[in-house]
């Protein structure tokens, strides 16, 4: 059985050098300051603030229609100053995220991709336009938030 997948993209320039960014991004408990979806974030694992470990599990609190939402992940890949990739997953649908840091010009490029795979799908790809919007409208926050300080 081929299982339903869809993905959004998002990308951002940010004036700031690669290792920057990629040191503000694996600041875990920061990110509730940039992702205005987010409540907290924290790792379910023993280890520092900044240190993303493959295997490592991590729990970002999120509002949902009843109450505060706990969604768990798990790291997949990491490479340093490279790329992170994790997986969480909701009833029915696993979602890989993935973060590519590049070098550009003055800055950094941030690539990201959130990939939708499993049989309820076909929800979020009714919201596509909206998950879109929230994943563009958190990278132009980050950006905001590397670039003033």
């Amino acid at each position: 059985m081929i299982s339903p997948k869809f993905s959004i993209t998002a990308e951002v320039y940010i004036h700031a050098a690669r290792g920057t960014v990629w040191q503000k991004f694996c600041q875990l408990q920061e990110w509730p300051r940039w992702n205005r979806q987010i409540i907290a974030a924290h790792w379910l694992d023993k280890q520092t603030s900044t240190e993303w470990l493959e295997n490592a599990r991590l729990q970002i609190q999120t509002p949902g229609r009843w109450g505060t939402r706990r969604e768990t992940a798990v790291v997949r890949m990491v490479v340093p100053a490279d790329t992170l990739v994790w997986e969480s997953s909701a009833p029915g649908v696993n979602i890989v995220h993935s973060i590519h840091f590049a070098d550009e010009l003055g800055g950094c490029k941030l690539r990201a991709r959130n990939a939708y795979h499993g049989p309820a799908v076909f929800r979020f790809w009714l919201a596509r336009g909206r998950q879109q919007r929230q994943l563009e409208e958190t990278f132009h926050v980050f950006r905001e938030y590397i670039e003033r300080r």
